[in-house]
């Protein structure tokens, strides 16, 4: 049996097993005469109506208060004490609890912390119309996956040479569709012209003048001259280059055509290596080919055979003796040189790759 603290309300009670003790009230106990004890109020117990009387609260210890409970002063160990939470007053303060970001109240404007804050948290002004949702800074509104798009910086000098290398092949290239068209056209009129610009000699060169032109042409846009020397993909450029390959390759080795006259050389020779070197040296997206564009090269030249072989049987002979519907190694030979047009156009793209990692530009993702 505990010992009653001295100055206690409770009087101690000597227990006596099988009873229960009767409880005195607190009046009674305190001056021993019972008809001081308090009136009995209506519906209440005398017995239990002093026990109802508020009790003043006393603090626990010098500066604190019971643990889980916030008042004025000092905070108990762990929680975050300090004035009380009132309208518009501070959650805290001064230091918050740990792993808490504590400061002033989250209010219209107010920041959400004003000292340290939380651990892996950042914490910075209230989210607000335009106001950053951290303190490091604002927030991204990209997509989440960025790449530069520009092409690899090139000096000035190097775009004048640039530029004079391609006006004079575009010069070259238009010379050699212009001559035989217009030769064409006084020898037979319309139908002379048209049947001219079924040959694939005319048809590559004319994309030739049209590529070496409109890179010429590109520089007189307003800007920086080393962004508009070509376009930021290599595309079109690449395939103009496998069709030159492709037409000196074919011409030369496969034909055995002649070059005795200077149309001939120019446009079997000349413009062939000259789009090549193009292709090593001057030009600068080269690198921004994907692996299968090589395989979309190939469409336009599938219309191609098929308008040719729609040509031969309705004039009954073939353009090239080669490539004659008649022969019975014709699908063959179509097989043969849709082989070697997709490995020109590999070994095209490998190159570019090269020359990009040597310029130092980024490519895309292809």
């Amino acid at each position: 049996m505990q010992p009653t603290p001295e100055g206690s309300d409770v009087e101690a009670t000597r227990l006596v097993p099988g009873r229960t003790p009767a409880r005195r009230p607190i009046s009674e106990q305190r001056s021993g005469d019972p008809s001081a004890a308090t009136p009995a109020q209506p519906g209440l117990d005398p017995d239990t109506t002093a026990e109802l009387a508020p009790v003043p609260s006393r603090p626990v210890g010098p500066g604190y208060q019971a643990p889980g409970y916030g008042a004025p002063g000092a905070g108990a160990p762990g929680y975050g004490g300090g004035p009380a939470y009132g309208p518009r007053g501070p959650a805290s303060g001064g230091y918050p609890a740990p792993g808490y970001g504590g400061g002033p109240a989250y209010r219209g404007g107010a920041p959400a912390s004003g000292g340290y804050l939380a651990p892996g948290y950042g914490v910075g002004p209230a989210y607000g119309g335009g106001a950053p949702a951290s303190g490091i800074g604002p927030m991204s509104t990209g997509t989440g996956r960025t790449r530069d798009c520009a092409l690899p910086p090139a000096h000035p000098a190097t775009v004048a040479v640039s530029v004079l290398w391609r006006a004079v092949v575009a010069g070259l290239a238009i010379w050699c569709v212009t001559l035989p068209l217009t030769d064409a056209y006084l020898s037979g009129g319309t139908d002379g012209l048209l049947d001219q610009l079924t040959y694939f000699t005319t048809i590559t060169a004319g994309m030739v003048a049209l590529t070496m032109t409109l890179s010429v042409l590109r520089v007189l846009l307003p800007g920086d001259a080393r962004q508009r020397l070509e376009g930021r993909v290599g595309w079109f450029r690449g395939m103009v280059t496998t069709y030159a390959l492709m037409t000196g390759l074919v011409f030369n080795f496969l034909m055995e055509g002649s070059t005795g006259t200077t149309l001939s050389m120019v446009g079997h020779v000349v413009l062939p290596a000259a789009m090549v070197v193009d292709w090593l040296v001057v030009g600068r997206n080269q690198g921004r080919v994907g692996w299968y564009w090589p395989i979309l090269w190939l469409v336009p030249m599938l219309g191609y055979l098929a308008l040719y072989y729609q040509d031969a049987i309705d004039e009954g002979y073939a353009m090239y003796a080669f490539l004659d519907p008649a022969r019975d190694d014709f699908w063959t030979m179509v097989g043969i040189l849709l082989v070697a047009w997709f490995a020109a156009g590999m070994v095209l793209w490998g190159i570019g790759r090269v020359r990009e990692r040597m310029l130092g530009g980024g490519r895309p993702r292809a």
